[in-house]
């Protein structure tokens, strides 16, 4: 049986980019492993991704911080996604779920922890962003590019590396 990873992401090549570096060197190590993306329908991150040969689900997902009262649309518009992604996540049968940051990883992670798949995150910025610092409470394990100051929230550090 090959291993089989999500990969999940959204918004920009900021996010997109480190998902794929890390769908290659996960196919160089293990040429026979499957990997499926999930990003978002609205984003930049379908054409990368095919582009780069990985097979794309996209969820209707959108972020809503800072939209005011379209805020409410966009709220739904996760709930959907997050529905969505339980049932990717419940055909694909992934041996882990890594998120790499943006909305569309917060539904593809927080489907995969409600069925009770292994999640990972990446935050790739000095600063995580909202998605990551809600996920970083239920992820099992945190790869961080920058140490994370004390002075700042963040993630928790006894599940960061």
């Amino acid at each position: 049986m090959s291993l089989r990873f999500i990969l999940t992401t959204g918004g920009t090549g900021g996010h997109i980019f480190p998902a794929l570096a890390t769908a290659q060197a996960v196919l160089a190590k293990h040429p026979d492993a499957q990997i499926l993306f999930i990003g978002g329908l609205y984003g930049p991150e379908k054409d990368l991704v095919e582009k780069a040969g990985i097979a794309f689900v996209g969820l209707p997902v959108q972020g809503f911080m800072g939209r005011g009262l379209k805020a409410l649309s966009a709220l739904a518009s996760m709930s959907t996604g997050i529905g969505q992604a339980m049932n990717v996540v419940r055909e694909f049968r992934p041996h882990a779920v890594m998120g790499f940051g943006g909305y569309a990883a917060f539904a593809a992670v927080f489907a995969a922890w409600l069925l009770r798949c292994p999640c990972a995150l990446h935050e790739q910025n000095a600063i995580p962003g909202q998605a990551n610092r809600l996920l970083g409470r239920i992820a099992k394990k945190i790869c961080l590019s920058w140490p994370q100051p004390q002075d700042r929230p963040g993630f928790d550090p006894s599940n960061a590396s």
